[in-house]
């Protein structure tokens, strides 16, 4: 697993840049999980992390329990979100899934008792027991694809905060985010649209 975490890019509450990339195997446990707060260099309070493009894997119960993290960017470079990763994030409100991704792993985001948003890519084939459990406030679903290929996404039990959500369905063209809490897509029918605040 160590290996294909990389560098891991956080912004902190002052909007300063804190790249980790020093043995890449402890990353996480040293600077994450657990941890009700990240903290960047000035100690001031991390809410938006940024995965590098270097980063192929996030790993089980990396980030869990961090209770000030807002958002979450994972890019098209991760293949796997691991289990427990986002447990008990609570103040987490936008997920944000890159285009490699194809499996989300079971209880991933547990307990994310303020997620809003989630764009899952039409990478993802299987979304397996429990990963959006306890995430009440869970109202839009943004994915990059149609109706047909959400049909074909294996999404196992006790993932009801996730199937009742709106799905909307984007081929976006592009994407992209702006500050800490809004991202947007433009599908192929000129369409905008604007996630966040």
């Amino acid at each position: 697993i160590g290996s294909g975490i990389g560098k891991l890019s956080v912004v902190g509450g002052n909007g300063n840049h804190v790249a980790i990339d020093e043995r890449p195997d402890r990353i996480f446990d040293a600077a994450c999980c657990g941890k009700e707060h990240i903290l960047d260099a000035n100690g001031q309070e991390v809410h938006e992390v940024v995965l590098d493009e270097t980063v192929t894997s996030v790993p089980r119960s990396a980030f869990c329990g961090n209770s000030n993290l807002t958002s979450i960017v994972i890019p098209d470079s991760v293949t796997s979100i691991g289990e427990y990763t986002f447990y008990g994030c609570t103040d987490l409100k936008i997920v944000t899934i890159g285009n490699g991704v194809t499996s989300i792993e079971k209880n991933s985001f547990e307990a994310c008792r303020n997620l809003k948003y989630v764009t899952i890519p039409v990478s993802v084939t299987s979304i397996k027991r429990a990963a959006f459990i306890n995430c009440e406030k869970l109202t839009d679903v943004y994915y990059a694809g149609s109706k047909q290929d959400w049909d074909y996404i294996s999404i196992e039990d006790e993932n009801y905060n996730l199937t009742n959500a709106t799905i909307h369905y984007i081929v976006p063209l592009e994407r992209g985010k702006c500050g800490s809490n809004l991202i947007w897509t433009l599908d192929d029918a000129g369409t905008l649209t604007i996630i966040g605040t």
